[in-house]
């Protein structure tokens, strides 16, 4: 038998998934491909067991830090949640996603509650097989530009790059 040479074998690029913090204004997402779920691979700030949901987005995202500092994420990072939050463990639990399977959650808004604020969540799932295939390319004129997708996070740059609240900014 023969033995391997570690040193001339390189090392598996790991990609390091960021953590999304929710904000505070009904619409911000998370869209993607899901890499990896756990039921209870997470845990919530009273360190119990959570979900867990690791994903390859197919669409922009923002995350906002406890400050409300935010941070943008684009096609084709890796991001993950823990679903601590009520209503967000449910529903995540209820899709009982698997790795392949394309996954939409939205923060739709608030809800008053004795304790504060809840944040509430819709939730879609699409299985992998569902998923389009990409289209051929076609042919594109070397005049032709490509149309400008909107940002629906652009008041809140915009606002924070002039020293404003982003969270005064609507979505």
């Amino acid at each position: 038998m023969t033995e391997i040479n570690w040193d001339n074998i390189p090392p598996v690029d790991v990609p390091a998934g960021s953590f999304i913090g929710w904000g505070l204004q009904a619409g911000q997402h998370v869209t993607g491909r899901v890499v990896a779920y756990s039921y209870d691979g997470g845990t919530d700030f009273n360190d119990n067991p959570c979900p867990r949901l690791d994903v390859e987005l197919t669409l922009p995202a923002a995350s906002f830090d406890k400050d409300g500092v935010r941070s943008d994420f684009q096609v084709g990072a890796l991001v993950s949640l823990t679903c601590g939050q009520a209503r967000l463990k449910a529903g995540v639990r209820a899709m009982d996603p698997s790795p392949g399977d394309l996954v939409r959650i939205v923060m739709t808004g608030l809800e008053k509650t004795p304790k504060g604020a809840m944040k509430l969540f819709s939730f879609q799932k699409a299985p992998a097989s569902a998923a389009p295939r990409p289209a051929a390319p076609s042919p594109t004129p070397a005049s032709a530009a490509p149309a400008a997708t909107p940002d629906p996070w652009q008041a809140t740059q915009t606002a924070q790059a002039a020293g404003g609240n982003p969270f005064d900014q609507p979505f």
